[in-house]
């Protein structure tokens, strides 16, 4: 389509230009209306599952903020300190999997709970 409006308009012109950046602009639009929409919605699902699942849910993001700022430093020293670019990027998938494990961990603590009540 783009390739369209360069042909309709020619390939000097900054209309073609100007229309392509309205395309991104309707686009990233559309993404951040629908953005705040699912976060309203969230916050109502959070007020009906209750404060608690709230409260475990801010502890998981808290350690996981922690692991992956952890993996960016790490990241971060070893490519500048010892110039290993190339190997470092290994740090920041592991931080995932990392939180991953500890997201499931604090899962099966809080079924066993519901379960023993």
């Amino acid at each position: 389509m783009l390739l369209a409006i360069v042909n309709l308009f020619g390939e000097n012109s900054n209309i073609s230009v100007i229309i392509f950046l309205l395309f991104i602009l309707a686009a990233v639009s559309i993404f951040v209306y629908f953005s705040m929409q699912s976060k309203k919605y969230e916050k109502i699902k959070q007020e009906y599952e209750g404060v608690e699942s709230e409260s475990k849910n801010q502890i998981v993001d808290s350690v996981c903020g922690i692991i992956m700022l952890s993996a960016t430093v790490i990241f971060l020293v070893a490519g500048f300190l010892g110039n290993a670019w190339n190997h470092a990027w290994v740090v920041c998938p592991v931080g995932g999997i990392i939180c991953a494990i500890v997201s499931t961990l604090f899962s099966i603590e809080r079924n066993k709970k519901q379960e023993s009540r």
